[in-house]
């Protein structure tokens, strides 16, 4: 297909539909990666509901084994027992009254698994433990409890102090409480084995789960009653409290159930997307057509009227940024061909070698000049510069030499002037001539002055002049009220006076004069 025969507008909704074809693909292609990432997420999530779940759980646990020990260490024989065998007595009724709450029950036995008791005097020294309950324990306090309560005083031995730790290939919990309330005779040990509390983690979580030994994870002490196969197994590690694996909890949950969820939040998803790329899209197309579409053929429409007919015609089109750009350019085109003539006329009064205005543009402003001078009342001065021997400079350093130094000479004129009204102008050859409108013998000297300045900063060699060895300037000037009855050219002609008595005088110096025809 040639480009020429391709619209901007088939190009423009040709884009539209291939960006929005992209967008949709691209929607289902991050749809897969959101549902990856939200899967991910929602194990994450699941994993730390099990964390959460197991501490509430093994706090209900401290809970129930802390009732269990206090009611154990102020009520019943226990209390009374120990404090005999302290005192060296036999510690066998001791042992009967650590035995009886597990042979006999206590209160919340159906929610705690109690498998040993034990008593220790103030010191932590080991006293006396169950007959009943789990067997080959060391006579000794757990280390974790004997951490937590080795040198304690006043009021802080009083708290309880508690913690998981292991036991050959098993776990448990412990709980150590002060015996005998505030006079406290020594320190009463629960033990109990947290796998029936951590049971419970199923309802908690609403799923079936496994309870395996942290020492050996083959070792299962609870599994789930029906089939995990297709279930996802989401383990947290239960550690002890000196930091060893004590038991891990494996909750199984049915992640096809999970990935419906989540599928369908992602089709929703992608289906809103897509709506919304489509929406976009016919807004869009209504857009280009409005600002886009509609304003160029209209200025295409402009612009063949304007070739065919009058060439001052300007387009007259809003749009976009861009079209008003091109309207704007195309005018200015118009606008281009229109000023030529007006180019030529402004460089046809703009001298060529010193880029200054010339004689036909200084008798223009001076013509000017007098008339508003004669409205106004005010004062109009002319200054006439000629280069001090420039013939000589010509023959000694040619006439590219000559030209430069023409030019800088005008340079050097122009820096001399300081309002936008006055003009300084080449008037012929080495010659120059400035006018100073509403400018008054005393300010026409200032300028005088200020030139002799300037060319003297030039410092341009001159061996041969008969004034100095560098470039100098004869200066004449004449000041005067426009009248009517006058001439402008009559300005001049006096100015021109003026410049000859200066070269008259010695040449480099300045000779300005007043209608009056006296010398300033």
């Amino acid at each position: 297909m040639e480009i020429q025969r391709l619209s901007i507008k088939s190009l423009t909704i040709t884009i539209l539909i291939v960006i929005a074809g992209f967008s949709v693909l691209l929607s289902f292609v991050s749809g897969e990666y959101f549902f990856k990432a939200a899967r991910e997420s929602q194990l994450y999530s699941l994993n730390r509901v099990i964390q959460v779940a197991t501490k509430e759980i093994m706090q209900q646990l401290h809970d129930q084994a802390y009732d269990i020990a206090t009611a154990l260490s102020i009520e019943g024989e226990i209390p009374k027992e120990f404090v005999k065998a302290v005192k060296g007595e036999t510690k066998g009724e001791l042992v009967k009254a650590l035995d009886d709450p597990l042979i006999t029950g206590f209160v919340g036995a159906y929610i705690i698994d109690l498998v040993k008791v034990r008593a220790y005097d103030l010191k932590l020294n080991f006293i006396a433990e169950s007959h009943q309950g789990i067997q080959g324990l060391s006579p000794q306090m757990p280390k974790i409890l004997y951490q937590q309560g080795y040198g304690r005083k006043g009021v802080a031995r009083s708290k309880a102090i508690s913690g998981l730790w292991q036991h050959a290939d098993k776990s448990y919990y412990s709980v150590l409480v002060p015996i005998g309330g505030i006079f406290i005779s020594g320190y009463l040990e629960v033990v109990v084995n947290p796998v029936n509390n951590l049971v419970r983690l199923s309802e908690k979580m609403n799923s079936p789960i496994s309870i395996r030994s942290g020492i050996d994870p083959k070792r299962f002490y609870y599994e789930p009653k029906k089939s995990t196969e297709k279930l996802l197994p989401i383990e947290y590690e239960l550690k002890t409290d000196l930091g060893a694996s004590a038991f891990l909890l494996t909750s199984y949950e049915d992640i096809a159930k999970l990935s419906e969820g989540v599928k369908e939040t992602v089709f929703n998803t992608i289906s809103v997307f897509i709506g919304l790329v489509l929406i976009v899209l016919l807004i869009a197309i209504w857009l280009f057509q409005l600002l886009l579409f509609k304003p160029v053929n209209l200025m295409l429409n402009e612009i063949r009227n304007i070739t065919d007919g009058d060439i001052s015609r300007d387009l007259q089109v809003k749009g976009l940024a861009e079209i008003a750009i091109l309207s704007g350019e195309f005018n200015k085109m118009t606008k281009e061909i229109r000023s030529r003539e007006e180019v030529l006329t402004r460089l046809s009064v703009i001298d060529a070698l010193t880029k200054i205005a010339n004689r036909r543009k200084f008798d223009e402003v001076l013509k000017n000049e007098y008339l508003l001078g004669c409205r106004s009342g005010k004062p109009l001065s002319i200054l006439m510069i000629d280069i001090d021997y420039f013939k000589q400079f010509n023959d000694t350093y040619g006439h590219l030499a000559g030209d430069d130094c023409i030019k800088k000479v005008a340079t050097a004129l122009k820096r001399s002037v300081y309002r936008p009204t006055d003009l300084v102008a080449r008037y012929g050859g080495e010659e120059f001539a400035i006018i100073l409108p509403d400018t008054t013998k005393s300010g026409e000297r200032v300028i005088a002055e200020k030139i002799m300045s300037e060319i003297a900063r030039l410092n341009i060699p001159h061996s041969s002049s008969s004034v100095d060895d560098k470039i100098t300037v004869s200066i004449g000037g004449y000041a005067v009220v426009p009248s009517i009855h006058d001439d402008p050219v009559f300005i001049v002609a006096e100015a021109d006076k003026s410049l000859y008595q200066a070269k008259g005088a010695g040449r480099n110096q300045f000779v300005l004069r007043n209608e009056f025809n006296s010398v300033i």
